[in-house]
């Protein structure tokens, strides 16, 4: 799972061809902690898909325009 460092990786990953999934987090939740083993699952197992990580701390506005509301979020 890439990490996503700026609004223009952001854009890049949307504007792809193939199926893109984001997951949504902080660093200071606990149920995305413990969320991330499960995730870290569904990751390898479809490796066809390309999935991204963003920090809703650090890119709010990225999180606003998808909709997210709340924390662990796929």
């Amino acid at each position: 799972m890439q990490k996503i460092l700026s609004e223009q990786e952001f854009q890049n990953a949307i504007n792809q061809e193939s199926v893109v999934i984001m997951k949504f987090s902080t660093t200071w939740c606990p149920d995305c902690k413990r969320l991330n083993m499960f995730i870290d699952d569904i990751v390898t197992d479809h490796q066809d898909k390309q999935w991204y990580k963003i920090n809703k701390d650090e890119f709010p506005e990225i999180a606003e325009k998808c909709g997210y509301s709340k924390l662990a979020c796929l």
